[in-house]
């Protein structure tokens, strides 16, 4: 009986998967975004993008401030997510990352690069008012 039981909620589980959105990994509201996956899940609505690597000291400074962030920006319909540079190649190649953290806005089909203070408090600081404290530069 148990081992049914087992059996069904894999099943129900393995069926969710099949919905790509309910298949999300996420840390507390930021989304772990892959090479395998960006595409699919940045193609519409706006996106602030962190490209780390897991032995940088300032991306670990950053984390708790992301993770601040990503939570207050899901009141303004923003998506926040992470990629591991190390593990996600194709990406840091894509976006021509040559230093971490390197973070993203992903708006209307364009992309811009974030190349002020990296800091806790100026990426706080921020606000969902783009201009505020972003400098920004169009990649394309």
């Amino acid at each position: 009986m148990l081992a049914r039981h087992l059996l069904l909620l894999s099943l129900l589980a393995l069926a969710a998967c099949l919905q790509p959105a309910l298949c999300l990994v996420k840390e507390g509201d930021v989304v772990i975004l892959s090479d395998g996956d960006f595409d699919r899940e940045t193609a519409s609505g706006v996106w602030m993008i962190d490209i780390y690597a897991p032995w940088c000291s300032h991306c670990q400074q950053l984390e708790p401030a992301w993770r601040a962030f990503a939570t207050e920006m899901k009141a303004h319909n923003v998506k926040v997510a992470k990629i591991d540079g190390m593990k996600n190649r194709v990406l840091m190649k894509r976006f021509g990352v040559t230093g971490f953290p390197s973070l993203y806005l992903l708006r209307n089909g364009q992309t811009w690069h974030y190349t002020g203070m990296r800091g806790i408090a100026d990426v706080s600081s921020c606000g969902w008012g783009w201009g505020r404290g972003w400098a920004v530069q169009e990649l394309g």
